[in-house]
């Protein structure tokens, strides 16, 4: 053996060793991120920036939908039909290791609390229309407390809170289908996700108060962390961007709006809450690529958040929230949200094929890109390669003899379909999207066939959404 591949040798191995001591690689940054504008507007056509995307039927149609979905669970009885394994986590407790907010094993007396506050043979134990009172949190089980799978392993641990469903904006309408032991939580159901929300985020309305919100024409929210006020200037809640409000009245620079708050016993009651026009625009805003873009910039950089614990996103919860301005309505999960619209299929051809037929057929700032366990937002082409806006935990990276690594940019970013390329050596295999991105979809696309989704149960895991890193 040489002198010169011994000390090569030396260095792979000791390279190998060095990653193959963590989990997450902190100090990653692809070079996409540097060579890229980091902002969408950067991407825009100016031929094609201003022109709307739907004609006025086709949008308008898309929007009756959008209101037909999301007012679903006050029409409904429980439990929803889209509402599918809904005590997923009492099996996960009882077949998998899961870990405490401490990072040690649950011990086996916490399992037998959460199981029991989750009340499943009782299930479904009502049936009432609700809806919520303040932005809150969709759990797995009845409690705050986050549980991970082993936190030593890439891509577990924090954030990843498995009991995590999904954030819930105020003033969304749901189903309550049970009641949890204690009675401080209730599950709730809609047509796109659901889970256990405590008691004081939700209030009880009636035919008469569904009847006055449905009459009334929508708002959607377009900058995140806006406050609500009512006419005394006392605060309300806060909203973001993708949030629908329904709309009393309007003067040249305020919105007055219809909330619901809780009153005697939960019952809902209606007060008027004001936000500046700058924060809002009037359902749907009409679908141009312009539109989109500057609906989008102001999040780019912001954290990533798995189900929206913390008040930021995942990926799929950012093309919805993006979406639904211009009356699109996606699913929660990523896997679900691959199923909306005309879908092209991209297995069957190379990556370098991928990408062209991409570039060839996608349409910048309203068609997605999905791959397992993560989707993205396609918005042009530059320098003959295709860009995606999503928020993304990391990337995949396997260095020899050394465990699967992630390689963090946890943030909402706008990349290539190969971002960290650059870095990849023999000795290091860094997760191409180019190679595992499975389809290219159109949401706004869709017919009375392909107008709603359906629960996929094929797979055990379909329980455990799936608003996951990039794997």
């Amino acid at each position: 053996m040489s002198r010169r591949y011994r000390q090569l040798l030396f260095w792979v191995l000791s390279f190998s060793l060095l990653l193959s001591g963590c989990a997450v690689n902190t100090a990653f940054k692809p070079a996409d991120l540097a060579n890229l504008p980091q902002d969408p507007r950067a991407y825009l056509n100016p031929a094609s920036a201003d022109v709307p995307v739907l004609s006025e039927a086709q949008q308008s149609d898309l929007a009756q939908n959008y209101r037909e979905l999301y007012f679903k669970p006050w029409h409904s009885q429980a439990p929803l039909a889209e509402t599918e394994h809904p005590f997923w986590a009492i099996d996960w407790l009882q077949t998998a290791r899961p870990f405490d907010i401490n990072l040690k094993p649950v011990s086996a007396l916490r399992k037998q609390q959460l199981i029991e506050q989750a009340d499943q043979r009782h299930y479904p134990s009502m049936s009432r229309p609700a809806i919520t009172v303040n932005k809150s949190s969709l759990r797995a089980l009845p409690t705050l407390s986050p549980l991970f799978n082993d936190p030593q392993a890439a891509g577990e641990g924090f954030p990843f809170d498995m009991l995590q469903h999904s954030s819930i904006a105020i003033n969304t309408p749901i189903l309550v289908s049970h009641r949890s032991l204690k009675g401080d939580w209730y599950f709730a159901e809609t047509v796109a996700f659901s889970g256990w929300i405590p008691t004081e985020d939700i209030a009880w309305v009636d035919a008469e108060l569904i009847a006055r919100i449905e009459e009334l024409p929508l708002i959607s929210v377009v900058h995140d962390r806006c406050s609500l006020y009512d006419a005394q200037t006392r605060y309300l809640g806060i909203v973001d961007t993708g949030t629908q409000l329904p709309l009393l009245t309007s003067t040249e620079n305020v919105y007055s709006l219809a909330l619901a708050v809780a009153g005697q016993e939960r019952h809902a009651v209606l007060v008027e809450a004001v936000l500046g026009k700058a924060d809002a625009v009037r359902f749907p805003l009409q679908a141009t690529q312009r539109h989109m873009a500057e609906l989008a910039a102001p999040l780019l950089g912001a954290p990533y958040d798995w189900g929206g614990r913390y008040g930021y996103r995942d990926c799929s919860a950012m093309t919805r929230d993006l979406m639904a301005p211009f009356g699109i309505w996606l699913p929660r999960n990523s896997s679900q949200q691959a199923k909306i619209g005309r879908i092209t299929e991209l297995q069957e051809f190379s990556p370098v094929e991928r990408e062209k037929l991409i570039l060839a057929e996608g349409q910048p700032f309203f068609s997605l890109l999905t791959m397992p366990g993560h989707i993205m937002l396609y918005i042009g082409e530059r320098q003959g390669q295709a860009i995606v806006l999503h928020t993304a935990w990391g990337l995949a990276a396997k260095v020899l003899f050394g465990e699967t690594q992630r390689w963090l940019i946890g943030a909402t970013v706008i990349t290539t379909l190969q971002p960290g390329q650059e870095q990849r050596k023999p000795f290091l295999k860094i997760k191409n999207l180019r190679a595992v991105t499975e389809k290219m979809v159109f949401p706004t696309e869709i017919d009375n066939q392909n107008s709603a989704w359906i629960p996929d149960s094929s797979s055990g895991r379909y329980c455990i959404p799936s608003y996951i890193q990039i794997l």
